[in-house]
């Protein structure tokens, strides 16, 4: 199982998916980590990324992907990935790869919702055992919403 913790800059993405892999016992990975020199570049210079920009990182992730799942692993990555043809290329048709959606508007970033988030995936975590519910348990994580921290998880 593969998940992506994706969402927005400020999301929370990197924290949940650190704690989403502390739980599960497994690998934590950061997307950025996969940036090009050129695309950190840009990005340090505030220059926004294109899609040309985008699609060897995508494809290098979904690489990582590969190797994870060839070793029988589970893993956590994060990555925005807002559009859907960069969450195509990330799945590729895998049915193995789930995204955990981080949303909510810039007033519930600020406010502390983020933690209010983790909270309840702390919680959902717990209620399962690790390997044998991870399953169940992950595909009712794939969108959270942080801006209704008490509403259910959806798959």
């Amino acid at each position: 199982m593969i998940l992506i913790a994706m969402g927005v800059s400020g999301a929370g993405k990197s924290l949940i998916g650190e704690m989403l892999a502390e739980r599960l016992q497994c690998t934590f990975t950061d997307g950025d980590a996969f940036h090009s020199a050129a695309n950190k570049e840009k990005m340090h210079k505030g220059i926004p990324l294109t899609d040309d920009d985008r699609w060897p990182w995508l494809r290098t992730i979904r690489a990582a992907i590969v190797e994870k799942q060839r070793a029988g692993e589970t893993a956590v990555f994060t990555c925005s990935s807002l559009k859907r043809s960069y969450r195509d290329v990330l799945r590729d048709g895998d049915s193995d790869v789930c995204f955990v959606y981080l949303h909510g508007t810039m007033e519930v970033l600020k406010s502390g919702s983020v933690r209010r988030a983790i909270s309840l995936i702390r919680r959902c975590c717990r209620a399962s055992s690790m390997r044998s519910k991870n399953r169940a348990t992950m595909r009712r994580l794939q969108r959270a919403s942080n801006s209704r921290p008490n509403r259910s998880w959806i798959t």
